[in-house]
């Protein structure tokens, strides 16, 4: 029969934690505390920080006409020719200056800031 042990190093000193499922006895280091405390400390500390790395996550961006926002509604792009708006015109403007325009709708009640990152594309949507 083989024993499985796991190997940590806690406040700079080492010891091995045998698993408890595995019907073996508990090992003590010389403070008295289990091995197996340590480990499901070691282990809740490893799951916490997994889930918060998840939650800060950018979404992965797609080269369409998508919006990311659910309270972000009635998105407009077109060009301002000195002021006027033309909302029949095409959004792609040629690399001269002309300004383009952007209008939404924000639902929520409070005011936020938002930052807008213009990609430029080829005719098929690539980089």
């Amino acid at each position: 029969m083989t024993r499985n042990h796991f190997r940590f190093f806690a406040a700079g000193r080492a010891f091995a934690a045998i698993p408890r499922f595995a019907g073996f006895p508990l090992q003590s280091l010389a403070d008295g505390t289990s091995s197996s405390v340590l480990f499901i400390h070691f282990s809740l500390l490893l799951i916490s920080v997994l889930l918060t790395s998840s939650v800060f996550a950018q979404p992965t961006l797609e080269y369409i006409d998508k919006n990311y926002e659910p309270q972000i509604k009635t998105v407009q792009l077109y060009p301002s020719f000195d002021g006027a708006r033309d909302y029949l015109q095409s959004p792609a403007a040629p690399i001269e200056n002309q300004n383009l325009l952007l209008e939404f709708d924000d639902l929520q009640d409070q005011r936020n800031n938002y930052y807008v990152k213009l990609i430029h594309c080829n005719y098929d949507w690539t980089q």
